[in-house]
């Protein structure tokens, strides 16, 4: 059995994901914009293929596994150097 690393987990980047997190990193971007970057260029390929609902949801549901999966909350750690906060239901406007 081979030895789990215990090297940080680190997103790929694309030439756009890097000027995101270079933007981010000189704080033109917050951190829930950078997120919304980096959804974003995860949907471009599907955008065409899927409703506009289908694809606001598959955004939402992304923004919400970055929020709450730990792991993908350690990636952003990694990369940004900051926890995205978790919002529940009651905490978003009506």
């Amino acid at each position: 059995m081979a030895a789990k690393s215990s090297a940080p987990i680190a997103a790929p980047q694309t030439a756009a994901g890097s000027e995101a997190l270079q933007r981010f990193h000189r704080g033109e971007l917050t951190l829930d914009q950078y997120l919304d970057m980096v959804v974003e260029r995860n949907v471009q390929h599907i955008a065409p293929l899927v409703s506009a609902a289908r694809l606001t949801t598959i955004k939402e549901l992304m923004r919400d596994a970055l929020r709450t999966s730990p792991d993908l909350i350690q990636v952003v750690k990694d990369v940004t150097g900051l926890e995205p906060e978790a919002r529940f239901a009651e905490d978003e406007p009506a």
